[in-house]
Order: C-alpha cells, then sequence, then structure tokens
C-alpha cells in the first residue's frame, strides 16, 4: 500500500463465529480498513498512517457495530519496513508474530497488547516493532495453524510451531 517499494502493509484479521454474519463483519472490517486507508492516499501531502493510528481509526469506526452484534474480530495490521529491517505491527487479540532468527537460530514470540476490535469501546491502541535481518524468517498467521488438534485432542500450539520452524527453517516457503 505505501508508495515506497521498500515498504509492505500486512493485514490479517479473524471474526468470531461462522457464517453469514461472520462473512459480513469480516467485510465490513475490511472495508472499514479499506476507507481509512483510501482517505490517507487521497491526501497526497500526508504520510501513511502508522499501524496503530489506522487501527485506531478502524476501531472507532467499528466497535459500535461490533457491541450491536456481540461480536468481535481480531485483527493484525503490519508494515514492515526492509531497508530499516523493522515490522512495526498492531496486534489486536490476534495471534503473535514469530521471528526466526537466523543468527541465533531460534524464535522468538511476539504477541501485541491490545484487545480484539468490539471488546473495549474505548482503547488507546498501541503498536510494537520487531528488528529482523536478511536471512531471519517472520511468521504472521491465523489461529488456524496453532489450534489444530492432533487425533489425540492435543493442541499444536506456539511452542511446537516454533520447534517445527526451527527444525525446517532451510526449506523454501513452497516446501
Amino acid at each position: 500500500i505505501s508508495t515506497e517499494t521498500s515498504k509492505l502493509d500486512i493485514l490479517l484479521g479473524d471474526v468470531m463465529g461462522k457464517g453469514i454474519l461472520a462473512a459480513l463483519v469480516g467485510a465490513g472490517t475490511k472495508q472499514c480498513f479499506l476507507k481509512v486507508l483510501g482517505e490517507r492516499c487521497n491526501n497526497t501531502s500526508s504520510a501513511p498512517l502508522a499501524p496503530a493510528l489506522l487501527t485506531q481509526r478502524v476501531q472507532q469506526m467499528l466497535t459500535p457495530g461490533l457491541f450491536e452484534l456481540e461480536s468481535f474480530v481480531t485483527t493484525m495490521y503490519a508494515r514492515i519496513d526492509f531497508d530499516n529491517g523493522t515490522l512495526v505491527f498492531s496486534d489486536c487479540g490476534h495471534p503473535p508474530i514469530i521471528l526466526y532468527d537466523s543468527s541465533r537460530k531460534k524464535c522468538s514470540v511476539h504477541k501485541g497488547k491490545n484487545t480484539p476490535l468490539g471488546v473495549q469501546k474505548t482503547e488507546q491502541i498501541k503498536e510494537s516493532t520487531i528488528h529482523f535481518q536478511t536471512g531471519d524468517l517472520i511468521f504472521i498467521m491465523s489461529d488456524g495453524i496453532i489450534e489444530t488438534n492432533s487425533l489425540e485432542n492435543e493442541m499444536f500450539g506456539i511452542e511446537r510451531f516454533c520447534k517445527f520452524i526451527e527444525s525446517n527453517h532451510h526449506y523454501a516457503p513452497e516446501q
């Protein structure tokens, strides 16, 4: 979304529930993010909104309707700056970001500090920063991976996923 080619913005979300209502809430959430981004893009003299400010605007737009629907949405809005080696994100109840540090050959787990959109009427959205280097791997995901159950009904979990990454980091993503 950024006009600078060294930056990449990522939005990931998950709506409470299933079915038509959840699909509509998900589409509405995406539309709110696009609206805020579009307003900013139309103002060519403005720099892109920081992830926390952008999410704050979306939260203000969505929360009254989510309260009415008794629903909530987890979101992760991240901006990766490849030139500076930073990932700045606002996490609203979403699963954490995992960074595989290629120099230490270890994973670290990075969780934001915000509640899901629609849980609190007012919340000051905070953002976090992760520093990375060439060769590191960044995993931004939904809960589908870590909440998958084995045949013994045991959840896969973050720790097991980190061990999987540490053991298989050398494979290309498509492998």
